[in-house]
């Protein structure tokens, strides 16, 4: 018969803030998604065989989501990744990592020299994602692909870090609709938002560079 784990672990809650304690802070966003993730797996795979059980492949894929969705790494767009190497059995590709995903899909145009039209559709995304996760990679590196929270807003407004990813992206792609935007703004934040919301935030942005 297998254990239940208990609902409550304050081992689990020290354990995770001493990791965190020790990590460089020029590395917090890329630290805390690969180390404190792989924390909270390796500490529910240990507590299962101290109780004498361990977790099945499904309870262990489950703790993963978990942790992915606490550092905003979980993919909502998993299905759609059809890349060849994420339809194997092969372990090591998750398409619910999120930046695992954007890594490959990079790596996928400028190491192997295919489209970017087709990977981008190859891996959930469009090609103004494509274009916003390049260059957050050539930026940043790695930790640019981490997900950031999109900032606080309003029921009718969108953040400023929001509008700030849709002008670098119009300034790359000036024939972006805003549908197209509003897409952006879900594939990288995570956010629904209605193209009228879009046009709204530019068009606040606009008038307030405009005025005096």
């Amino acid at each position: 018969m297998r254990l239940r784990r208990p609902c409550k672990d304050d081992s689990a809650a020290r354990g995770r803030l001493s990791v965190a304690a020790t990590l460089p802070a020029c590395h917090s966003n890329l630290a805390r998604y690969v180390w404190l993730t792989a924390f909270d797996v390796r500490h529910n795979l240990t507590n299962a065989g101290t109780e004498g059980s361990s977790l099945t492949a499904a309870e262990q894929q489950e703790d993963k989501s978990v942790s992915l969705r606490r550092y905003h790494a979980l993919n909502p767009r998993a299905q759609a990744v059809t890349d060849p190497a994420f339809s194997t059995d092969n372990p090591f590709f998750d398409a619910r990592d999120l930046v695992q995903v954007k890594y490959e899909m990079l790596r996928r145009v400028r190491q192997d020299g295919q489209s970017v039209s087709e990977t981008a559709a190859a891996f959930g995304f469009s090609r103004p994602s494509f274009y916003q996760a390049q260059a957050l990679f050539e930026r940043a590196g790695l930790p640019g692909l981490v997900p950031q929270r999109p900032g606080p807003r309003h029921a009718h407004k969108l953040s400023e870090e929001v509008v700030d990813v849709l002008e670098q992206a119009l300034a790359r792609e000036s024939t972006l609709s805003s549908a197209q935007l509003s897409r952006l703004v879900e594939e990288h934040f995570g956010l629904r938002v209605h193209r009228r919301s879009v046009e709204r935030a530019l068009a606040r942005r606009k008038k307030g560079l405009q005025a005096p």
